[in-house]
């Protein structure tokens, strides 16, 4: 067995890159399989990935795109129709964005928060590796509405906490909370606990789950 410092599942207060680089090659070995992993940050994706065990050996291919969306999780279409963990998945990297959501762009992120916003986007894959072709589908037409959206949303944030990255995805929804008053005309920023957990929500989450209690 591959022995890593990074333990599945045990949350930790803050990731940091220079010492997470020293497991980079464990964790490639481990979770790196049948994964085309993003250029520049391949350590965060696996550190994340390190969260999701039952991914270990479903095709996940990383891609940057010039969005408005700044990350986002879906099957490729022609896979839909197999089971789930046949299917082959991407991740949307945003690569260009407004300015005034430059801030929450992947590559203006700090390492932990990196680790937490992939890690909701790999929650998200597997939810979809559970789901038949029918519920996929199903999925894809009822996410365009906003209750059904704010319900998957915050199953995706539950989820992410469930699996140890509730202090990353924290300190993103806490710089959301920052930048909705630095920049109050950003609908981004001003609707975003309208569709995901607050900081307040995600912290409330952690306290009932005892993998945070002592958590380094």
């Amino acid at each position: 067995m591959v022995k890593l410092t990074t333990v599945e599942n045990t949350p930790r207060k803050v990731y940091y890159k220079e010492t997470q680089q020293a497991n980079k090659e464990k964790l490639l070995a481990k979770y790196g399989q049948k994964k085309k992993l993003p250029h520049g940050y391949e350590l965060a994706a696996l550190v994340a990935l390190s969260h999701f065990p039952e991914l270990t050996y479903v095709a996940i291919d990383f891609k940057f795109k010039q969005s408005d969306t700044t990350l986002s999780a879906r099957p490729r279409l022609l896979s839909v129709l197999v089971p789930g963990r046949l299917r082959k998945y991407e991740v949307m990297i945003s690569k260009r964005t407004r300015t005034s959501k430059e801030p929450v762009m992947l590559k203006n992120l700090d390492f932990n928060m990196q680790v937490g916003v992939i890690g909701h986007e790999l929650a998200h894959i597997a939810d979809y590796v559970r789901k038949t072709p029918a519920q996929v589908i199903r999925y894809s037409i009822m996410y365009m509405f906003e209750s059904f959206r704010k319900k998957i949303e915050n199953r995706t944030d539950r989820l992410t906490i469930k699996r140890g990255l509730g202090y990353q995805i924290l300190a993103y929804a806490r710089l959301v909370e920052k930048l909705k008053k630095d920049y109050p005309q950003e609908k981004y920023y001003q609707d975003y606990n309208n569709i995901y957990l607050s900081a307040s929500e995600i912290e409330s989450r952690m306290a009932r789950l005892q993998i945070y209690q002592g958590a380094d």
